[in-house]
């Protein structure tokens, strides 16, 4: 399990992780930065989730091959029924060729996944959803939750509670769940808060194209 291609950010070494075994190489390794830790195995990471309430979001990128979708099931094939998992995993997936559903666009997302019958859920790039309250209640009226990632300021945190979103995908957990509790309605517009939402919209359909196009040549 691996946000990054490469060791280099949480392990300091110049390699691709595509490149090494894991075993006798890359679970030899520590993080970087404290704690000290093991990369660990998607296996690893469902024992977290097996007996507890939590779920779990994992990520494939539009350069992951498809082929992980199928490691992916050998993995989840420990129980008996792929059903167990139903409820505590959820694929972000970045393009309609792999299954499901993580998109930049709202447009596209309605397009390849909104009506989609195996789309549980729409994890949406947090500028593609200024001005789309409808896209967020429709998603919802199908029985689709939205989420929104990556948010990390307490401010934007509040703007996206209060747009109605299902959840907030965000590196600090701690910091979204004190949010949650506090008022809601404590977002205020300025200029450059609406600057900064339709610079990113535009940019986040600009990216989206072309990583479409780019995945498909």
């Amino acid at each position: 399990m691996c946000h990054d291609p490469n060791l280099l950010r949480c392990f300091n070494i110049k390699k691709q992780v595509s490149d090494m075994d894991y075993y006798g190489e890359i679970d030899k390794l520590l993080t970087v930065k404290e704690p000290k830790d093991k990369m660990p195995l998607l296996k690893d990471v469902l024992e977290l989730v097996h007996t507890k309430v939590q779920w779990l979001l994992i990520d494939i990128k539009m350069d992951n091959p498809i082929r992980i979708i199928h490691e992916i099931a050998k993995v989840l094939q420990v129980e008996d029924s792929l059903d167990f998992w139903a409820g505590r995993i959820l694929l972000g997936i970045w393009h309609d060729k792999f299954l499901q559903h993580i998109s930049l666009s709202t447009t596209y997302a309605r397009s390849k996944f909104l009506h989609h019958s195996q789309v549980q859920s729409l994890n949406m790039y947090l500028p593609s959803l200024y001005n789309e309250n409808s896209f967020i209640k429709e998603a919802q009226a199908m029985g689709k939750t939205v989420l929104v990632w990556t948010v990390n300021d307490e401010d934007w945190m509040h703007w996206a509670l209060d747009i109605g979103v299902d959840g907030v995908i965000s590196d600090y957990p701690n910091k979204t769940m004190k949010v949650i509790h506090e008022k809601p309605g404590s977002f205020h517009w300025s200029f450059g808060k609406m600057v900064m939402m339709w610079t990113g919209k535009i940019l986040g359909r600009i990216v989206m194209t072309w990583r479409v196009w780019k995945w498909s040549i």
